[in-house]
């Protein structure tokens, strides 16, 4: 085809001015002074100063090793990662950036580094200047100085310093009162790090003794120091965090929600507003996601989880003791079991989709599911949708087919594929075949002569040897273990109890049953006969009774209680969080949450509860349920959507409890 020559004006694409901006300028000053302090500690620093008492002006000085050749270029980078040593960010954009494009209009850098041989580095630039420069692809030109008195005014050989030039317009903290903020959001051993105008941080104010601990163990060292603030400050609370990161980004109650069924193990005293502090180990640095304030799901399927989990459990009595803090009561009261029995009574007659109340942990994600036609007990059974196994990883081949019952003539099917997280989808009449290509819970429906069922399975980054089976037993009660993923042993499966109160059935096999003894725990351990490197391994609670169940709208749950005031995320009369491996969700209902204990004695309990459970079962049911959706949909469209959900939920919802 021959081109002819256009007037049309070539497109220039350009980066608009508010870019980095956008990206960058969205934390506080406070978070992002504190992003700078680590990434000073990053690299060495046991002296911070920060100076504010300069007009228009933050200075950040640190006696670290200083800026070499790599990390001048990644500070001056997008998104840029050229440090080496274990346990670094490496990225400007987490701390400098942040300040650089909330608070400033310039930066200018000394830095004295570890390989200047007696040379300091000088470079800065404007945000203007610097938005030029990386649309024109060039160069920061730094200069080079001999260290004196006059070029590096510090008595430490190797450093950095940071000079931002601040906004007019922007109020910061500064003085006292950012010493104080700081004293509040940072470990307590900072007080000895950072000085602000050369003052040390003050001391934290405390009730009873901090409790500092390596606890070590197969697995990697636990550094743990909590203490109990005599005024918590907003901020301040109990975090985790990687080894490498002094500082616990990530909130305690964030683990928790991502624990799933092992959330009853994490004792109740780590979510007690009272207890602030850090708890850090490899394993949290290992799951962090990008935000750096939440973990991955697959946390909570990882054995080293069990194990930190049961070291917390030995070491919480003696927190409970020394800090003076009451674990308080976690009890559903009849009052709240009436409300759940009613709501269960009602939908549970009605649900299609039950998972087996007496394992419902094998019912998660079942290689099969039986498609009736018509209803209850006249329910004719046509045939079964079937997978070739419960879980794969990315690549693997997923194969599904209908296999029609006896008697049974093959029927027209169609498979609903939109939410099977996999690629190049090939379908014939009865079979189907995929390629999993996204990490998650996966499903698959097929419909014949309108009449639906779902099968669900799950896709992960690496398929490894497991142990299915329940988190939670009853004691006396059997219950039910499976390998999980066994083409992955070479020889047999041999089972055996490494601590806790209970029994198996056998030592080998595929599937075992266990027993608790007595109220308590047991630790069960699977192992390959030809290669005894290749375990897994499962703690399961042993409880007096098994755990309540309640169906609501065809969603079931378990249901727990907890008794937190410590994060935003537990402060309502009922939270619902979706389930990282099955069918099964769980419901939380929070006795010291605002209002419960005023709606005991009111008499108003049964309205407020019923109301508790419809406002989050709408934003669940849109929101958590249907996550892959929300990603694409306009967030104002799915609030309206759960307001006129709201509406409806609660007339029915409390039509059913007669609230």
């Amino acid at each position: 085809m021959n081109k002819k020559k256009s007037n049309v004006k070539p497109i220039k694409p350009t980066i608009g001015g508010q870019l980095l901006e956008t990206m960058y300028g969205g934390k506080t000053f406070i978070q992002a002074l504190i992003e700078c302090i680590k990434n000073s500690r990053d690299y060495g620093a046991n002296f911070i100063n920060i100076i504010t008492n300069i007009a228009n002006v933050l200075m950040v000085i640190d006696d670290g090793e200083g800026m070499g050749e790599d990390n001048r270029e990644a500070f001056c980078s997008l998104n840029s990662k050229k440090t080496h040593r274990k346990g670094r960010s490496g990225h400007f954009g987490t701390g400098t950036k942040a300040m650089f494009y909330g608070f400033s209009d310039r930066v200018d850098v000394v830095t004295a580094p570890i390989d200047a041989d007696g040379h300091i580095i000088t470079f800065g630039f404007s945000r203007a200047e610097y938005q030029k420069t990386l649309l024109t692809e060039t160069s920061i030109i730094p200069d080079e100085h001999p260290r004196n008195k006059d070029t590096w005014a510090h008595d430490f050989r190797t450093g950095t310093q940071i000079v931002f030039t601040l906004q007019k317009s922007k109020n910061i903290l500064c003085g006292p009162k950012l010493a104080a903020e700081l004293a509040a959001r940072l470990p307590r051993s900072f007080q000895k790090i950072i000085r602000i105008d050369g003052v040390p941080l003050p001391e934290k104010e405390m009730i009873g003794e901090p409790i500092e601990r390596e606890i070590n163990t197969l697995f990697g060292t636990i550094f743990l120091e909590v203490y109990r603030p005599k005024e918590p400050h907003a901020e301040e609370t109990l975090g985790v965090g990687g080894v490498d990161g002094e500082i616990g980004e990530i909130p305690m109650t964030n683990f928790y929600k991502i624990l799933g069924d092992n959330r009853g193990k994490l004792p109740a005293i780590f979510l007690q507003r009272a207890v602030c502090g850090t708890i850090r180990h490899e394993l949290f640095a290992q799951y962090v996601n990008e935000d750096r304030q939440t973990l991955k799901p697959e946390i909570a399927q990882d054995p080293k989880t069990l194990h930190l989990l049961r070291a917390l459990r030995e070491i919480a009595p003696e927190i409970q003791e020394t800090l003076g803090v009451q674990e308080k009561e976690k009890q559903i009261k009849s009052s709240a079991e009436a409300v759940f029995a009613q709501l269960h009574n009602h939908y549970a007659k009605t649900s299609r989709e039950k998972p087996k109340i007496d394992d419902p942990d094998l019912a998660v994600n079942a290689k099969s599911t039986v498609l009736k036609q018509g209803k209850a007990a006249n329910a004719l059974t046509i045939g079964s949708l079937e997978i070739d196994q419960e879980q794969y990883q990315i690549g693997e081949t997923i194969t599904a087919k209908m296999v029609w019952a006896r008697g049974v003539n093959a029927r027209p099917c169609s498979f609903d594929t939109s939410l099977a997280k996999s690629r190049d989808i090939k379908q014939d009449s009865s079979t189907l075949t995929m390629i999993a290509n996204e990490v998650g819970e996966g499903k698959i429906t097929i419909s014949v002569n309108g009449w639906t069922t779902t099968v669900t399975f799950d896709i992960v980054e690496r398929r490894k040897l497991e142990i299915q089976g329940p988190k939670t037993i009853a004691v006396g009660k059997p219950r039910t273990l499976r390998v999980l993923n066994r083409d992955k042993m070479k020889g047999k499966p041999q089972w055996q109890i490494i601590d806790g109160f209970g029994e198996l059935s056998a030592t080998e096999g595929d599937e075992v049953m266990i027993t608790g003894k007595v109220v308590g725990g047991v630790h069960v351990l699977l192992t390959d006969s030809q290669n005894l490197d290749n375990q897994a391994e499962t703690l399961i609670d042993i409880e007096l009774k098994p755990q309540k169940r309640i169906c609501i709208r065809g969603t079931w749950f378990t249901i727990e209680a907890t008794n937190t005031d410590s994060s935003l995320e537990f402060a309502k009369p009922v939270t619902m969080i979706r389930s990282v491996t099955g069918k099964v969700h769980n419901l939380i209902i929070n006795p010291s949450s605002p209002g419960y204990k005023e709606a005991e004695e009111s008499g108003n309990f049964t309205v407020m509860l019923t109301c508790a459970i419809a406002t989050e079962y709408a934003r669940f049911s849109r929101i958590d349920l249907a996550e892959d959706e929300v990603q694409d949909r306009d967030l104002s469209t799915v609030y309206a959507q759960i307001q006129a959900d709201l509406a409806l939920l609660l007339n029915e919802l409390l039509t059913i409890t007669k609230g």
